[in-house]
């Protein structure tokens, strides 16, 4: 947007010019917005502006230069192949007497057209089935069956962690592994689910109920639906995971991580690194090295433990990352993360009576173009109620923590949560085992022959 004529002042001390502005708001008409507020659990909106505030503006100083208003489109997370239309409209109200000039300002419409970026991740999915089989997110398949907590996703934008325990299935075998533990951290918020007491290689510890475990400060942070056994988590991004807690082994009995376009070239870990084309010539990322052949030692290299990554561990009593200034965010403070963009939703149009500056910045405070929906959100209404993050975490007090976090069951009763500390078998540190053997007559040939006639 480009003014050709001035902004007038009362005044010509430059510390007063810099003062003089004229605001024009955006918002959107209500014939642009979508008719259904939520869904698959996303607010469903067209776009949203990275802005300070849902408007652009002119200043005195500065009027003859450009101005730049940046237009997102709002991920849908969901892969539909459809564009979406809206319009953005502009308008000035808040008219002084000195610049008048600007009453009868008549601006088109603009229509913006919002194209459908999910459908290239049509049909990928990373899944981590028991013992455990491992699809990457572009297609390709190993095996790996070594125990302890690893990486299973990770994506540094917000920052959003998946990580899974590993331990002995229990069926007399050396060298099998299932999962029995999921921690998916997302920002300043984490969320653990844990089925063993005990991480071993040759032997199973499992408790007797799940232990579950919810740690946040934003309840926006992500979206937790649990049906039965089967949970699905919602990031901030439109990721979504899923497992399931076998009733009949207590195991967890596969993870499945759902990508975002955020994850595109972005994530790391198990799941390999999701790419535009299926290239799994980069799934085999090491954490250091890149790009390897070798999947044993691209998957060694995302392993946690207290030795290499104790600040990483996420299955602990207290996360070092609770610690960490990345995480500190002041709903009522100058003090503001700079890696972070502001969003706005500029939906609502201000009346006649409303405060222009107070009701074009309230809305400006999504940390990401996807927003989950509210508990509130009406079903009628498309907005959604203001994204906020009000928790400070002081990194020099510690022994504070609980007075500024819940801590409660990620399945919101009121069970008391048994936080008994995850423990690790000594056999853990034995990386030989022999290969099972064949017993009674079988051999390998005729074990297939006979699942191939069975199946």
């Amino acid at each position: 947007m480009t003014s050709t004529v001035p902004v007038s002042c009362i005044a010509s001390h430059p510390d007063i010019r810099t003062k003089c502005a004229q605001n024009f708001f955006i918002f959107q008409p209500k014939y642009g917005k979508n008719k259904a507020s939520c869904l698959n659990n996303i607010a469903k909106r067209d776009i949203v502006f990275e802005a300070e505030f849902c408007g652009i503006k002119l200043g005195n100083l500065d009027w003859n230069e450009t101005k730049y208003l940046q237009v997102y489109g709002s991920s849908d997370g969901l892969y539909n192949h459809q564009g979406r239309s809206t319009f953005i409209r502009i308008s000035t109200k808040s008219i002084s007497a000195f610049n008048e000039i600007w009453k009868d300002v008549k601006i088109p419409e603009i229509k913006v057209t919002v194209l459908d970026k999910d459908s290239v991740l049509t049909a990928r999915l990373c899944q981590s089935y028991n013992d455990p089989h491992i699809t990457t997110f572009d297609g390709r398949l190993y095996h790996y069956m070594e125990v302890g907590e690893f990486v299973l996703y990770r994506n540094d934008r917000g920052p959003y962690w998946v990580h899974a325990l590993l331990t002995n299935c229990g069926f007399g075998w050396s060298g099998s592994s299932c999962h029995c533990g999921i921690a998916i951290r997302s920002r300043g918020s984490l969320f653990v689910l844990r089925t063993c007491a005990k991480i071993s290689r040759n032997n199973k510890y499992l408790l007797q109920q799940p232990y579950t475990e919810l740690l946040t400060c934003d309840d926006n942070d992500m979206s937790i639906e649990h049906i039965g056994n089967t949970y699905k988590i919602t990031l901030q991004t439109g990721t979504e995971i899923k497992f399931t807690v076998s009733q009949y082994s207590k195991f967890i009995s596969g993870i499945s991580i759902k990508p975002s376009i955020y994850d595109i070239d972005e994530a790391r870990g198990l799941c390999g690194v999701p790419s535009l084309t299926k290239d799994t010539s980069d799934d085999f990322t090491h954490r250091d090295l890149g790009p390897i052949n070798n999947e044993k030692s691209f998957a060694d290299s995302w392993r946690i433990d207290s030795l290499s990554t104790p600040n990483e561990q996420l299955f602990i009593k207290e996360p070092a990352f609770l610690y960490d200034d990345a995480v500190i965010y002041m709903e009522e403070s100058t003090k503001v993360n700079i890696t972070v963009s502001q969003y706005c939703v500029c939906d609502k149009e201000a009346g006649p009576t409303d405060n222009l500056e107070q009701f074009y910045t309230v809305r400006c405070n999504l940390t990401e173009s996807t927003q989950h929906c509210s508990s509130e959100t009406k079903e009628n209404d498309n907005s959604v109620q203001p994204f906020v993050t009000s928790c400070y975490y002081n990194t020099r007090k510690k022994r504070s923590l609980s007075h500024r976090i819940n801590r409660r069951s990620a399945t919101y009763n009121d069970d008391i949560i048994d936080d008994s500390p995850l423990e690790y078998d000594d056999d853990i540190q034995n990386t030989s085992f022999a290969n099972p053997e064949f017993r009674n007559g079988w051999t390998e040939v005729e074990a297939n022959k006979t699942c191939t006639e069975r199946i």
